[in-house]
């Protein structure tokens, strides 16, 4: 009787404690039982598991819980995967006892995207170096938070600041094919600006470098907008809080600007060059700014950026004229705008509603600046008349009222409100924007006021305004040997082949700049100098010369010029800066194959030559700009060259190369389920997908549970 007790006791054991059974399996992206699927990012798929019996089902991802399914035999579950990467889906379903069965899925999830080059991409790893070959790009990935994954940059790509200590791999236009290589990077990010023939062999390497190049364009606010989502998804990067912030000031501006009548909106010039004058059309981002802002671009008939004569500008009298030169120019071209015989009768100038964009960058890069180039430009389009006080600023600087003979001045102040926008009025000058809390300033000799105005989050406008002098240089001497009746400013004359600076005094530790007149032979456009003591009657010649003196050591590099520029009455012991800046003509670049990132200004100082640092100011459709510092004047040379990089080993090729295209799967419109077939197909027996939770419970150890009674029954007998 005890034995038969004993073997139901142990028959019902096995019974209770038997894991439900897995019997089916479903998904709708591959339509069998496959726990190994690939898809697209935006993707929505559906997942089925069916047990013999009733179960609650409990559903993770990368093992967290997502979903439950109680009481039912069948559980289901969707998810759109967001972003590319390997996701695990897995369905547990456990029954009144606690035994469990699971099944898991792993989900290859691809990127797929065409560029703006028209070729179609797949990525689906994140990238971990990059390099940028536009600023507009460096400035989407730097806003990102992706500045530690930027490996190499263009000469012009200087926002954030950061962005200049990263390795530069030359020009926009023609970036150095092996300098990009060099840096091992896995994702080129490449503009429309590009050289095409460049950008090509790129593309071709990157087959056996085992990295993807990508090309964007924008033309337009919301082009720049998509940019940063697409280059947001390429790099796996959070990009919803950023498109929200720029979109959110967007919205703002539009918000006060949608409902204006066509008569209530001012005609506006939009200037970014003057010789020959150029402005933007249909499908720049002037003409988009300039309608976002409120105001009627007179070139709206223009498609591109286009030169237009003067004279028809003077027929379209613009009430608003807004300069925005490369290089920090806008001043001086608005300057010769005011000037111009026939612009000057516009209403814009007649009635002082000219202004300069201070960094023309947030207008001219499609990048995440384009709110503030936005704001800026709806600023100048309502900029206050008169007094304004609504919100309270307090300029701090200058903050003395009498400045040395060619001082540098930060202009700055404090308010009490947000402030994304400030501007500046020297004297009767054009109102100029700036970013910051400061902006510096190089006044003359004389009496100055200074007007700060503040636009705040708000709307509110104030203003403040302080006064100041700065000394007059020292004086000259007359020719009958007595003082001059008034101090002579710095000149500057140039005729052919030969340049010759005259300062009549500069005080100790102030720096004057003086320009250049254009001459032929002379590539010389400006000279900045700043001595430890103050000097008088300094006079700076520059001579250009087809070839080095004889005695002088070769240099063993092309050259595009040479140039010996000689000092009187300062010595170069006594120089604490020297700026030199200079030009180089595009034809002879493109004729001897130079990449302009490569040309330097280079010294001759006690028998050899000396690179001296050397960088890209600004370009036009003839020249680009140099700036170059130097210890001391003597001869010099403008040379092609090129500094030897560090070797450095590339990563192993891969013997396959990486899938450069997956076929476009079409994302579901929506993510709610879809209904599997009536229909599901049942598991195989040897399916090794299948696990089950590991204790007592599971079907693993059931097996030993059935052999205990035998067991059991094999001792009892033993015993008795």
């Amino acid at each position: 009787m005890h034995r038969i007790i004993l073997i139901f006791f142990l028959l019902t054991l096995n019974t209770v404690y038997a894991a439900p059974e897995l019997v089916s399996w479903y998904n709708n992206n591959t339509l069998d039982v496959a726990t190994n699927i690939s898809t697209t990012t935006e993707n929505s798929i559906f997942f089925n598991a069916t047990a013999n019996e009733t179960v609650n089902w409990t559903w993770t991802l990368d093992g967290v819980v997502k979903d439950t399914d109680i009481d039912t035999n069948s559980g289901e579950w969707s998810y759109n995967f967001p972003d590319y990467g390997t996701y695990n889906i897995g369905a547990s379903g456990t029954n009144e006892n606690g035994a469990t069965q699971s099944v898991n899925w792993t989900i290859t999830s691809v990127f797929n995207f065409t560029d703006a080059l028209g070729n179609s991409i797949s990525i689906k790893t994140t990238p971990q170096k990059i390099v940028s070959l536009a600023p507009s790009n460096t400035e989407i990935l730097f806003a990102l938070g992706l500045g530690d994954s930027v490996v190499g940059v263009t000469s012009y790509c200087n926002y954030p600041p950061e962005a200049s200590s990263k390795t530069s791999v030359g020009g926009f236009q023609n970036p150095n094919v092996e300098g990009v290589e060099i840096l091992g990077a896995d994702l080129i990010l490449a503009s429309s600006g590009n050289d095409e023939i460049t950008v090509n062999k790129l593309i071709d390497d990157c087959a056996n470098l085992n990295c993807t190049l990508a090309s964007i364009r924008a033309e337009t606010i919301d082009a720049i907008m998509d940019n940063i989502e697409l280059v947001g998804k390429i790099t796996n990067a959070d990009y919803v809080d950023l498109k929200n912030e720029i979109n959110s000031r967007i919205n703002a501006v539009e918000g006060n600007t949608s409902g204006l009548s066509e008569e209530e909106k001012p005609d506006v010039f939009y200037v970014i060059w003057d010789d020959p004058l150029y402005t933007g059309g249909n499908g720049t981002f002037a003409h988009d700014l300039i309608q976002k802002a409120g105001g009627k671009n007179i070139a709206s008939d223009l498609d591109g950026w286009q030169m237009m004569n003067a004279e028809v500008v003077l027929s379209r009298n613009p009430d608003v004229i807004i300069c925005s030169g490369m290089g920090g120019s806008g001043s001086s071209i608005c300057s010769n705008l005011k000037n111009d015989a026939a612009i000057k009768y516009v209403d814009a100038v007649v009635n002082n509603r000219m202004y300069v964009v201070g960094d023309s960058n947030i207008v001219e890069r499609p990048g995440p600046r384009i709110a503030s180039g936005l704001e800026t430009i709806y600023a100048f389009l309502n900029f206050p008349q008169g007094e304004v006080s609504q919100a309270t600023v307090s300029t701090t600087s200058p903050l003395a009222t009498s400045y040395a003979y060619g001082s540098t001045i930060t202009v700055s102040y404090t308010t009490g409100a947000s402030t994304p926008i400030s501007f500046y009025r020297l004297d009767d000058g054009f109102i100029t924007s700036f970013e910051s809390d400061a902006a510096t300033i190089s006044p003359a000799s004389g009496s100055h006021t200074i007007t700060v105005w503040v636009r705040d989050a708000n709307g509110d406008w104030g203003s403040d305004t302080l006064s100041f002098s700065v000394d007059s240089p020292p004086a000259q001497s007359s020719p009958g040997g007595g003082p001059s009746s008034s101090p002579a400013k710095p000149t500057a004359t140039a005729s052919e082949g030969e340049a010759v600076v005259s300062i009549p005094g500069i005080s100790a530790g102030s720096t004057v700049s003086v320009q250049i007149p254009d001459a032929k032979d002379v590539d010389v456009t400006e000279i900045s100098l700043k001595p430890k003591s103050s000097v008088s009657s300094v006079k700076i010649t520059v001579k250009s010369m087809d070839s080095a003196p004889g005695e002088v050591s070769p240099l063993g590099v092309t050259a595009y010029g040479y140039m010996d520029i000689s000092h009187q009455n300062i010595e170069d012991e006594n120089i604490d800066e020297l700026v030199i800046k200079f030009k180089v003509e595009l034809e002879w670049m493109e004729e001897h194959g130079v990449d302009a990132q490569n040309i330097k200004l280079e010294r001759y100082h006690d028998g050899t030559w000396n690179e001296l640092p050397t960088s890209i100011t600004r370009e036009d459709p003839t020249y680009i700009y140099y700036t170059a510092n130097s210890p001391g004047l003597s001869l010099f040379a403008i040379t092609n060259r090129i500094t030897e990089p560090v070797p450095i080993t590339l990563p192993p090729v891969e013997t396959s190369p990486p899938v450069t295209e997956l076929p476009s799967i079409t994302p579901s419109p929506t993510a709610s389920p879809i209904t599997p077939p009536a229909e599901i197909p049942k598991a195989s027996q040897g399916q090794d997908e299948i696990s089950e939770k590991k204790g007592i419970c599971g079907p693993t150890v059931m097996p030993l549970i059935g052999l205990l009674p035998a067991i059991l029954i094999f001792l009892l007998r033993k015993k008795l």
